[in-house]
C-alpha cells in the first residue's frame, strides 16, 4: 500500500532553524500472522542496513513488536516530505517493499512532525 502523504512540508521559523517542527514521520503499522511478526520485524530492519540508512533525507527509523504478535509498526522521521517521496521511486526500496508486501498489510502514513518533547 503506498502511504498517505496527506502532510504539509514543514514551514516558519522552527522549521528554517531546524527547530521542532521540521521533517516529516511515516508511522506504518503492519498486521502479520503471529508466526510471521518476527520475520517481518527482521526483513524491516534488513532493509534499513541494506538502503535506507543511506537514502538521503532519512533521519532514523524504529522498529515495534505488538505484545500479542499481530502488529509490526515502523516509525521513520525524515528531513523532508520531498526526501520520503523520492525514496518511494528507489527500486531498491520498493524491492524491499514488496517482499515485505507478501507476509503483511501495511497500512502508512506521513505525518508533519508539529512537535517534539524529550525528558
Amino acid at each position: 500500500m503506498s502511504p498517505d502523504t496527506g502532510a504539509a512540508p514543514a514551514a516558519g521559523p522552527a522549521a528554517a532553524g531546524g527547530g521542532a517542527a521540521d521533517g516529516v514521520v511515516m508511522i506504518n503499522v503492519f498486521v502479520v500472522a503471529p508466526e510471521d511478526q518476527e520475520r517481518l520485524a527482521e526483513m524491516i530492519e534488513t532493509a534499513w542496513d541494506e538502503v535506507m540508512h543511506a537514502v538521503p533525507g532519512i533521519v532514523s527509523a524504529t522498529v515495534h513488536t505488538s505484545l500479542d504478535g499481530t502488529r509490526v509498526t515502523n516509525y521513520s522521521e525524515w528531513r523532508s516530505e520531498a526526501d520520503f517521496l523520492a525514496m518511494l521511486e528507489r527500486e531498491d526500496a520498493r524491492e524491499h517493499m514488496r517482499a515485505i508486501g507478501r507476509i503483511a498489510v501495511s497500512n502508512p502514513f506521513v505525518y508533519r512532525v508539529r512537535s517534539r518533547r524529550a525528558v
